[in-house]
């Protein structure tokens, strides 16, 4: 590891560049990234999840050598790589422990093979952890030192920030509020397990939710099948919103409960940790005020001492650029932290 500490006391050399990736189940983000935080170039791809993991290793650094190109960045100018990966993560160990959408990650290595390549240090973390390190850093977040942060699309995950750094738990898997159970008896989430948060209000939840509801109920009025042409299946998170819009009561009360479930997760996680400020990202952000007033209203009746710490709750601003800011995040605060 001595080569790493060659490269920690040269790193305030004049170029400077990074190389980040954001794997996640659908698609494949990278980016080069400069000592400010700017992307310089990014490029995406989607992810083949049926191929297995030695070939989308592959396309890593297929991709990876094609941002190098489109960005004119030599790769000896690069100084280190940061990888924001969709699945558990043994931080201390710098491991992958598993993936859901993928096969073969099982207690893969994935920096090691990074390393070898470009010869540089390569460090990884979860996607969530780093979309709260780089909110904290260069989104919505930069102006407290402990946050929560909460991502809503396909899933439900999360990552927790205390003083200004991820906390990540005995076995690197702190944070995992989609699998907060709500209900024993409820319906059964990708996990395995029954009656988790991400089988309550994820969008994939919201959808399937609802469809075995009207396939039960086929007589249930609701301008969701209006929308959808009565093909049930088409039914996303997206459709109920509109309808919610349109004040259907039967979308509406969908929309509430499935936003009451998530103000409870969330205030068990303020009176665990105490955070100066919820962040959520992820798809639900684009329904705007509709999500995040109600989920205020909720949190702020269940929460204790509300009125004496008002907690902010709001949406993230880095987008689709949180794992990738996040993964260099990582890397100023590791790789590039000092020698005492």
């Amino acid at each position: 590891m001595a080569w790493k500490e060659l490269f920690i006391k040269k790193h305030h050399m004049k170029k400077e560049y990074f190389l980040v990736l954001d794997i996640g189940g659908t698609q494949i983000r990278s980016a080069v990234i400069n000592t400010k935080g700017y992307l310089l170039k990014k490029i995406k791809t989607f992810t083949r999840s049926d191929a297995g993991a030695q070939s989308i290793i592959k396309d890593l650094f297929q991709i990876s050598e094609q941002v190098l190109q489109l960005s004119g960045i030599h790769q000896k100018l690069l100084k280190g790589i940061g990888i924001s990966f969709g699945g558990p993560v043994d931080f201390a160990k710098q491991k992958i422990l598993c993936s859901q959408h993928v096969l073969g990650w099982n207690n893969l290595y994935l920096p090691r093979l990074f390393e070898k390549k470009y010869q540089i240090p390569a460090i990884i973390d979860n996607d969530a952890n780093l979309a709260a390190l780089g909110e904290k850093t260069f989104g919505a977040g930069k102006k407290v030192n402990s946050l929560c942060y909460i991502t809503i699309s396909t899933g439900i995950g999360g990552g927790i920030i205390i003083d200004g750094k991820i906390w990540h738990g005995a076995h690197g898997l702190a944070g995992e509020i989609g699998h907060f159970i709500l209900d024993l008896n409820g319906p059964k989430c990708s996990c395995g397990k029954n009656g988790c948060l991400e089988a309550f209000s994820s969008g994939t939840a919201l959808a399937k939710n609802t469809q075995y509801f009207l396939k039960k109920h086929p007589r249930q009025k609701t301008v969701i099948k209006t929308l959808v042409s009565n093909n049930l299946n088409q039914i996303n998170a997206i459709t109920i919103y509109q309808a919610a819009r349109q004040k259907d009561p039967f979308a509406q009360a969908i929309v509430n409960q499935s936003i009451k479930n998530l103000a409870i997760s969330l205030t068990n996680l303020i009176n665990l940790f105490d955070p100066e400020m919820i962040i959520i990202g992820g798809g639900i952000t684009n329904e705007g005020e509709m999500f995040f007033n109600p989920l205020r209203k909720y949190v702020s009746e269940l929460a204790m001492f509300k009125d004496l710490f008002p907690l902010p709750i709001i949406p993230a601003k880095l987008g689709d650029n949180a794992g990738l800011q996040g993964a260099f995040s990582l890397i100023l605060q590791t790789l590039l932290r000092p020698i005492v």
